[in-house]
């Protein structure tokens, strides 16, 4: 198990690239920050997950719901009901990789690497998605 902590742009824009060879990444409590905090970036990034195939599943937050989706292609969204919309963190999950994303004030990801924690995130991730509406 290895941890890292990354901080504000650079270090948003470092967990994002990094994301692009993962196949594919779920995330639990989608906001569409990306988007809305760095549109530029977003706009090139999304380009780049295209050509790469990158699928996101994302579960957003309830409040979300009715906003356009971030992208037209490998991307899957589903919203999770009010009570668990309450929390300030997006948790992303890809390859052997969980990282719990804060976007107020500073931003701050800790990124988490481990298989077995991963694994278990996303069989969580699953769980969820079941029970949450497109």
């Amino acid at each position: 198990v290895s941890i890292e902590v990354l901080h504000g742009k650079e270090g948003m824009k470092a967990l994002f690239d990094d994301m692009l060879d993962a196949g594919t990444c779920y995330f639990i409590g989608g906001g569409f920050y990306v988007m809305d905090l760095m549109p530029e970036y977003w706009q090139q990034y999304d380009r780049k997950r295209f050509k790469k195939k990158t699928w996101w599943h994302n579960l957003a937050r309830h409040e979300t719901r009715g906003r356009p989706a971030p992208s037209d292609h490998y991307f899957k969204l589903r919203y999770l009901p009010e009570p668990l919309s309450k929390n300030p963190s997006v948790v992303f999950i890809y390859n052997d990789k969980t990282v719990n994303v804060l976007w107020s004030n500073d931003w701050h990801a800790f990124v988490i690497t481990s298989k077995e924690i991963a694994d278990n995130h996303r069989a969580y991730h699953a769980h969820l998605w079941k029970q949450c509406k497109a």
